[in-house]
Parts: C-alpha cells; structure tokens; sequence
C-alpha cells in the first residue's frame, strides 16, 4: 500500500480589533503587526455597531455605536475555520451596544490580549445628558421639556440651553454651571403648532476649551395629535352621580368634555348638543331619560352604530323603554322592566380581573371593589349580546347573581362598556376610613375611556418602524404584518417600502417574510433628518393594502456622552480570558507576551495518508491499457 508522508508548521492566525470609538489616537496597528516579528498570520478587523476586515492603516472613527462583545463573537466566528490562537483588542472600552464583553471573554476559546486606547481621566466638557418629555402631545397644548446638562471642568460659566424645531427656536434658558462637576437640570417648554411626528432638537452653548462639541445636541421625536380627546357627555337629568362622573373626568387633561343635560322643558341647560359624529366618545348618563326626542335617540344610535365609542351609564332618569330603541348600540337591553331598586355591590369575573379597564392604582389592596361602599341596581332582567363581555356582576346581601354589572363589547372597530348601577357619587366622595380607596373611582373612568376611545386596527398592512425616534448611528429597522380580508396572515406577499427623506430623495427596501404574515427589514443608519415612509404589499400583481408613517433620526452624539477611556473594563476582559493588558505607552510588552505564549510556540505537525491505487480509476484505466496491449503482442506473436 503506497503511503505519502509530509510535515508542516502551523502558523498563528491573531484577530485584531481596532475599536471605532471617539477618540482621535494614532492607528497603532502597524507599529504593532512590526512588532510581532513575523511570527503570526494576523488578521486586521475594525468595528463599530458592526465588524468589517480592514487594512492596518486605516483606522477610522466615524460609526455611532460600538459593540465590542458582538465583535469578539464575530472574529470568533470568521476565523473558526483557521488556526485562531489569540486576539488583540484596540479600544478605550467604551461599549454602548450588545452586551457586556466580560461576559463574552470568560468563555473565549483563545487569550484576549487587551490594548486601552485614550485618556481614563474626565476631560473638560459639557453635554447634553438626557432629555425627557412625553412622547404623545396635542397642538396648542405646553408640551414640557426636563433637560439635564452634565459639565466637567466648567464650573462657574454660563451656558444657554436651547429647544428648536427645523432651527426655529422655541424656547431657551440661561443655566450657570455649579462649582462641583456633575449634573444640572433646566425646565423647558414647547407649544406644538403641528401634528405628526415631531422632532425636537435640544441643545447647549458652546464653551470654549470643550472636548468635543459633538454632544452638545440631542434630539427628541413627539407624536403630536390633533387635539385632546372630545367627549359628548349627555345626561337624562342633573344628579350626584353626574357630578361625580364629570369630576372624574376633569381630572383627565387628555379629555375635552362637552356636558349638555336635559330640563324638565325638553331642551338642554347647556344649549343644542355639538354633532356626535364630531366627537370621540358619547357618554350617555342617565340618557335618554323621559321625553327625549325619538329623532334625537335614533341620531345617538345611528352615530354609535357607524363606529363611535360610547359609555352609558344607568341612572334613576333613565327611560327604559327609549334605551330598548337604541338597539344594537348596547352591548346589552333590557329585556324585563322592573322599577324596583335595591343595594348590591360589584363582583368582578374573571375576565374582569384581566381588563384594563377594571386595573387597580398602585398601592391599592385587592379587595378594593368589595371594600367600596355599595351602589344601587335595578331588578330589570337583563340580555346581553352574544360578543358581549361581562367583566362584573352584583352580590346582594353576601349573595353572588349572575345579573350583569359592568358590560363591555368590541365589534366592527368600535368599543361600548356600560355601568348598571347607580350611586357611584358614593365612591367619589368616600368617609374617612376609606380614604385609601379614593383614587378608584377616578382610576376607572380614565381606564374606561382610554379603553373606548383606543382605535382598533383592522387594516390589512400594518407596517412600523422599532422606535420612533433614533439616535445618530442607530440601525432603522421595519416590521410588518399582512392580513386577508377574513383577518388570517398572509405568508406570500410582497411588501415593498419607500423611505423619502426631506430633501425629496427615495430610497426603497423590501421587506422578508419570516412567518405567520410577519415581514421585517433592515434599511441601516440614516443621515440625521426627518423621514416619512410608505409600505404597499401586493400578492399575484393585487395590491393588499398600504401604510405609511414617520420617523426621526437624531444628531450622532451617543458616542460623545463619556469620553473617558474604560480601563478597567478593558483589564477584567484581558484577565478573564487569560490574556494580557497594557496601553500604547506598552503595547510592545503586549507583543511579547504573545510571541512568548505557549500558544503561539511553532511547532512541527506529520501528517500520513494511505491510498489504495487500485481504487483509484487513472489505476484501473491503465491496468486495462496494459492488459490489452499484452494480450495484443501475444496475439500478433502467436503465443495465444
């Protein structure tokens, strides 16, 4: 059996990572690849949100994230197939995207040799360090602003701090920065004059001497609405618990409420009733009570049964018989009339514990609905739709009914919830003690309303971005979802979106399915500005349907909000791998160190291969060859 042998030296593959951080240092790669003297095979990477091979020379420091773990794991990754024997990580250790490095290195297959690039100590700066406000305003509504401004170093001086739209300033205050380093706080404000998506650029005054001027910006998006919610209250009659329901309400600043309540004459106290279809909500409290218009009540009904949300609550003006006319409005109509009444308190079911309408204030005790005073219900027999939800029941005299409390209902994109009870003045104006449950009855009707007036979304594409607003160097990324028009997910789509900037330039993308009607993309970092997008999905040349939205990308400044090197972090990262830690001042000994390693030592490896010839087919093939042309010469000489 023939056999090759040959030997071979393994050579080392070193991954290095050069970090695309803040700081402005000198590339040190090809001082350091010199230094190794040949004994390696290195490999030269530089990363940022993501790692990219790159030549030695060309460090650069333009991205707006560093992810030092997901860099590890990349290199760990491209060089599985090669003779991988150690990394030289080139970074001031500063990581603000994916996890934690230590965590990373502790399970690392090779020593990661750890070089600590910039200054560890704080540098003469002020920033902008956060900025809250809320992320849904109405126009015309003061929208506020908490900045918080960090300097080092700037004790004493006077910065302005700034909030501007498109450069147009909105408001702006004089701040002096204390003595001590650290963190100051300014109020600011903003009235929206549009709506949609708006960003909000914030920012503080120059100071000369500064680091870096690159975080002196920062940027928030709001959602901006029309206006506030509108909401048409009409009651039967005055009374207390009409008075208690408007002052839960007033407490709600989201809410626009019109009150108009019947007089004895037949007209309103308040005047003639805006258009329903003008509003958000109808509140019907106590409505319709005896001798409401029947065209009135076929208007109310009409309008709730087109799509607008309502809440109706029973009080002792209610005519039974003008409810029975609203119909199919209600998730639920009388279907036996008593006019007996008696007390009885509320019971959730189990669906009631898990809706959101019914959620207790933080700090409430559980037995909240059972420790309220009682409310009074009717002996009416009551019959509910059948894609009606009944979240409570009553308990009279410790004895559970299945009579139905509180009703909700979901159809068609629109919402109902109706309170069979009346009496609720009592939970708004609870006796000492009980005072621990005063913000139940006010918690409720906010929970109930939001509840009504959330759109339901039945549109066929539902496309949207991972957050509304980004900051500079972040990935945009889109999600979608496809649905026929029986509402079941549509895999085999086509869902194309077009993203145009300000200036009027488009850029498209198409999105991936990955399953159940489930489409994403990923459109990479933006430059900063405002976009909007349109997506349209198609199937077999039919368009499904379209969406569309906006979405804001920010100034780059998350990289600038410390600019101090992380040594330490850098050392544990180095140790617990096993590897060796220095700075630039010593990177030389970090060379030593690998050339020295056990790891990196050649060493001779033999290498024996067996090959049986006659399974080889050029063998067979000659074989035969040979064979024929012996059989030939016999021939021709006789011998055969």
């Amino acid at each position: 059996m023939p056999t090759a042998r040959r030997s071979m030296r393994d050579s080392q593959s070193v991954g290095l990572a050069l970090a695309d951080s803040a700081g402005n240092v000198e590339n040190p790669a090809t001082a350091f690849l010199q230094s190794l003297g040949g004994q390696a095979e290195p490999r030269v990477y530089r990363f940022g949100a993501h790692l990219a091979p790159d030549e030695p020379d060309s460090a650069r420091f333009a991205q707006g994230r560093t992810d030092i773990s997901g860099a590890l794991e990349a290199v760990r990754e491209d060089l599985r197939e090669e003779n991988f024997r150690g990394v030289v990580l080139i970074s001031d250790g500063r990581f603000n995207t994916g996890r934690n490095p230590i965590h990373v290195a502790d399970l690392y297959p090779v020593p990661i040799h750890a070089v600590v690039v910039g200054d560890t100590t704080a540098r003469r700066d002020v920033q902008i360090r956060r900025v809250l406000t809320n992320e849904i305003a109405y126009r015309g509504v003061a929208l506020p602003m908490e900045v918080g401004v960090r300097h080092e170093g700037f004790g004493g001086t006077r910065v302005t701090v700034r909030v501007a739209e498109g450069g147009r300033v909105l408001d702006q205050q004089d701040l002096d920065l204390p003595a001590e380093d650290g963190e100051s706080t300014v109020q600011l404000s903003v009235t929206p004059d549009t709506t949609g998506l708006v960003r909000y650029d914030v920012s503080v005054s120059r100071s000369t001497g500064e680091f870096t001027f690159r975080n002196n910006v920062a940027s928030a998006s709001v959602r901006v609405l029309e206006s506030k919610q509108r909401v048409l209250v009409l009651a039967g009659a005055p009374s207390p618990d009409l008075t208690a329901l408007r002052a839960a309400m007033g407490e709600d600043e989201d809410l626009e409420v019109a009150v108009h309540v019947r007089n004895p004459a037949g007209g309103y106290y308040q005047g003639t009733p805006p258009p329903p279809d003008d509003m958000d909500l109808i509140v019907l409290a106590g409505w319709p009570s005896a001798g409401t218009d029947l065209a009135e009540v076929d208007r109310i009904a009409t309008s709730i049964n087109g799509g607008k949300a309502v809440l109706f609550v029973l009080d002792h003006a209610t005519d039974l018989g003008l409810m029975q006319r609203l119909g199919n409005a209600l998730p639920v109509q009388p279907r036996v009339r008593r006019s007996g009444r008696t007390e009885g308190r509320a019971v959730l079911t189990g669906a009631g514990a898990r809706h959101p309408t019914l959620e207790l204030p933080d700090g409430i005790p559980d037995d909240a609905w059972t420790a309220l005073p009682p409310l009074r219900v009717t002996d009416v027999t009551w019959q509910t739709a059948p894609d009606a939800e009944v979240l409570a029941t009553t308990s009279i005299r410790g004895v559970v009914l299945d009579d139905p409390a509180l009703v909700v209902r979901r159809r068609s994109g629109a919402r109902s919830a109706v309170l069979l009870a009346s009496g609720t003045w009592r939970w708004a104006n609870l006796p000492e003690s009980l005072t621990e449950y005063d913000p139940v009855w006010p918690q409720f009707i906010e929970s109930t309303m939001r509840w009504l007036t959330t759109p339901e979304d039945d549109r066929p594409v539902r496309v949207r971005t991972s957050q509304a607003g980004y900051e500079g160097g972040e990935r945009v990324a889109f999600f979608g979802q496809v649905y026929d028009e029986s509402s079941q997910p549509v895999s085999g789509a086509t869902v194309d979106i077009q993203v145009r900037a300000s200036d009027g330039s488009t850029l498209p993308f198409a999105m991936r399915s990955i399953g159940s009607g489930r489409y994403r993309t990923d459109a990479g970092t933006l430059p900063e500005g405002t976009y909007t997008w349109s997506a349209t999905a198609t199937r077999d040349n039919v368009e499904l349907g379209t969406d569309n939205g906006v979405f804001s990308v920010g100034p780059l400044a998350i990289e600038y909000r410390d600019t101090r090197a992380d040594a330490g972090l850098m050392r544990q990262v180095a140790l617990r791998s096993s590897g060796s830690f220095g700075d630039l001042s010593s990177i030389d000994g970090v060379a030593v160190s690998i050339r020295e390693g056990e790891g990196f030592q050649s060493r001779e490896r033999v290498m024996a291969s067996s090959v049986r010839l006659w399974q080889r087919y050029p063998f067979l093939v000659l074989v035969l060859v040979l064979l024929t042309a012996e059989w030939f010469l016999r021939k021709r000489r006789g011998l055969v």
